[in-house]
């Protein structure tokens, strides 16, 4: 097996892994709350202000987010605060950020 044929498997081997990550990140609403969280957890509160949608679309959002385990939820009291735990979200953000955000 070539190089080449060694990739195409792993790319294969990791195209559904991607491919979800992906799915997030092609969604303006859901870049928008990725990016919120770079550097800390914020609560549903929060995010559905930053990104102005109902609190009912983020909260499927996010649940779909930690359910895919690029997300993590912590409880204090009434709010539940969100994190990234999938460092290669953040990997790719600095990516897009260095590519797109720019001057």
């Amino acid at each position: 097996m070539n190089e080449q044929e060694i990739e195409i498997d792993v790319i294969k081997n990791k195209s559904i892994e991607v491919a979800t990550i992906m799915k997030h990140l092609g969604h303006p609403k859901k870049l928008i709350i990725l990016c919120s969280l770079f550097d800390n957890s914020k609560s549903v509160g929060e995010l559905t202000e930053i990104c102005e949608i109902g609190q009912s679309q983020m909260s499927q959002f996010l649940k779909r987010m930690e359910l895919e385990g690029l997300l993590a939820s912590t409880r204090d009291g009434n709010h539940i605060y969100y994190q990234i735990i999938d460092e290669r979200i953040k990997s790719v953000l600095n990516n897009l950020k260095t590519t797109f955000c720019a001057c």
